[in-house]
């Protein structure tokens, strides 16, 4: 019995945080999140009201629907005013932008994609500049490696005049191009 009145507590808890839709006809309950939202994609300027309680309200649908369908006619009077009214100077208004608050929010949502996208392009192209200059690193490394090789077999095969004249040719500055190199002594 104690789950019972538990579980009744609980629901009661739950349906005590919901609120009504602030719209006089509207019967939509729920969380005020919910109902928020509910107002956005229902009562919001711009959202789309679509009523087909009756078979008139279904006819009137239709025959609005058959009135906008975009026929080659329907696109050609539709650009024929849009031309219209760019010369009278008119605002146009297209889903984009229009006067309505929700295109504000359709701008702001489109600026957050716009800006997620280059980040995600921006990121996949450092890591791509990250992956070349690794590779780079990795071939001057093992360049290093081998030139530190061959310097010490240079050593080895070298004399000690060598090695002092070189030595005294490399803080002088002087060219070593006509010196005779280090090579095995006889």
């Amino acid at each position: 019995m104690s789950v019972d009145l538990q579980s009744c507590m609980m629901f009661d808890e739950h349906i005590s945080q919901h609120v009504k839709c602030s719209v006089e006809d509207c019967r939509f309950t729920a969380h005020k999140k919910l109902v928020k939202i509910h107002w956005r994609n229902n009562h919001a300027p711009g959202a789309k009201r679509i009523k087909l309680d009756t078979a008139e309200d279904i006819s009137r649908w239709r025959d609005e629907r058959r009135k906008n369908y975009p026929t080659l006619r329907n696109i050609e009077k539709k650009l024929k005013l849009m031309k219209v009214k760019e010369q009278r100077g008119d605002v146009l208004e297209t889903a984009q932008f229009s006067s309505s608050g929700a295109s504000v929010v359709a701008i702001d949502n489109k600026i957050e994609q716009a800006m997620d996208l280059v980040k995600s392009h921006l990121m996949f192209a450092v890591r791509e500049e990250v992956e070349v200059l690794k590779e780079q690193i990795k071939e001057l490394m093992e360049r290093n490696s081998q030139l530190e090789q061959e310097n010490s077999v240079l050593k080895n095969l070298s004399s000690p005049e060598q090695l002092t004249q070189f030595q005294a040719q490399v803080q002088t500055g002087s060219p070593t191009a006509g010196a005779p190199g280090p090579g095995p002594t006889a």
